[in-house]
Formats: C-alpha cells, sequence, structure tokens
C-alpha cells in the first residue's frame, strides 16, 4: 500500500486502523496455504489500489470543495473591496473635478453678472442724464417759445398798429376802404413783388388772422417806404 495512502488512512481512522488491517492480514495470510497466496497477494493490490485511488479521490474533492469555496469567497470579498475603492475614488474624483468646475463656472457667473450690473447702472446714469438735459432742453424750448411768441405776438401787434397808421394817413380823403385796400396791395405788389390780395391787407388792417411772414414782411417795406417818405417831405 502506498505510504501517502497509509498516510491518509492513518489520519482519517487513526494509527490503529492501520495496525489492525495488518494485523488481520498477517493472521488470514499464515493460515493461507503457498498455492493460494498469489491470489491473495493479486487480492491485496487490487485492493490497495482501489483503496489508494479512493482515498486520493476523496482528498482531491475534499481539496477542490475546500479550496473553491475558500478562492469564491476571497475572490468575493477582494471583487467587493477592489468595485468599492473604485467607486469610491470615482466618486471622489468626481465630485472634485464637479465642485472645481462648478466653482469656476460660478465665479465667471458672478464676474459677469457684476460687468452687467455695473453697464447698467453706467447706462441708467447716463439715462438720467440724458432725460435730464432733454427736460431742461425742453423747458428752455417752450420757455423760449412762449417768450418768442409773445414777443412774435408784440411785435405783429406794433406793426399792425403801424400799418395801420401809415394806411389811415395816405388814404385819399373820400375814398372807401375797399378802394384804398386795392391800392396799397398794388403798391406793395410793385415795391416788393410780392403778390398780396386784398382781403389780405384788409385782415392785417383789423387785425384778423395769422398771415405770414414774408407778408408782414412785405407789408412792413411798404409802411418803412411811406414813413421815410413822409419823414423826408418834413
Amino acid at each position: 500500500m502506498p505510504n501517502h495512502v497509509q498516510f491518509i488512512i492513518a489520519q482519517l481512522f487513526g494509527s490503529h486502523a492501520f495496525f489492525d488491517l495488518n494485523r488481520c492480514f498477517f493472521v488470514h495470510w499464515s493460515s493461507v496455504n503457498h498455492g493460494d497466496r498469489y491470489h491473495v497477494i493479486k487480492s491485496q493490490t487490487k485492493i490497495s489500489d482501489e483503496l489508494s485511488a479512493h482515498v486520493t479521490r476523496i482528498v482531491n474533492d475534499l481539496d477542490t470543495k475546500n479550496n473553491t469555496s475558500e478562492i469564491e469567497s476571497i475572490f468575493s470579498k477582494l471583487t467587493t473591496e477592489i468595485n468599492t475603492k473604485i467607486t469610491n475614488e470615482l466618486s471622489a474624483r468626481l465630485n472634485s473635478s464637479f465642485t472645481a468646475e462648478l466653482g469656476k463656472n460660478n465665479n465667471k457667473l458672478t464676474t459677469e453678472i457684476k460687468k452687467i450690473n455695473s453697464c447698467d447702472a453706467e447706462a441708467q446714469k447716463i439715462l438720467s442724464m440724458v432725460d435730464f438735459d432733454q427736460l431742461s432742453v425742453a423747458n428752455h424750448s417752450s420757455s423760449s417759445e412762449s417768450s418768442s411768441s409773445r414777443l412774435s405776438d408784440l411785435s405783429l401787434e406794433e406793426n399792425r398798429n403801424r400799418f395801420k397808421r401809415v394806411f389811415d394817413s395816405n388814404k385819399e380823403e373820400g375814398e372807401t376802404l375797399d378802394y384804398a385796400f386795392e391800392t396799397v396791395r398794388c403798391k406793395i405788389r410793385q415795391l416788393t413783388g410780392e403778390k398780396i390780395g386784398k382781403e389780405t391787407v384788409k385782415n392785417v388792417y383789423y387785425g384778423g388772422g395769422d398771415p405770414k411772414f414774408r407778408i408782414v414782411i412785405s407789408i412792413m417795406r411798404w409802411v418803412d417806404s411811406k414813413e421815410s417818405a413822409n419823414n423826408n417831405a418834413e
């Protein structure tokens, strides 16, 4: 019987089992005649081989099962640890990268908002200045227009009074007003070339309507010429 089989039998059943087996074999061996011993030895070898093979198979099965279970346990544990470590490391890196990128973008956004607010404040300031200037100009313009209007009204009234005075002084005795208006109209046209209707001259005389500026200028040229002629005559 091979030594490793003997060792395994001793480990499994105790050293006394192997001793009892040998003793039993020795007893039976002594009672076997010489002719049958060959068959006994052959049977002993077969049994030893079968026992050795069976024990080896058992040992291999035990080793395989035990090792497989242990390997699977170690592999599972190692896999879990590796996956956990990779996950934690990846999460840490992603969180760190995301936080850094988010902080960078937030800083950029904050800077842009400050620029926009600054530009908006400057624009509001300029707009306020423009509105104030426009209001000042409008007030000044309104005041100027009002003053100009008053001056224009005064000037027009004064010119009308002058025209009426000169018209009356140059009207021939016995002339009707319509005839006098037509006469003055013709003289103004001769003097200035301006086409003026009789009704226009009449309206200026009575202060009716709002004659155009060029009409007033033409009429006042006639008035100036008459006043100049009267002054020279004196």
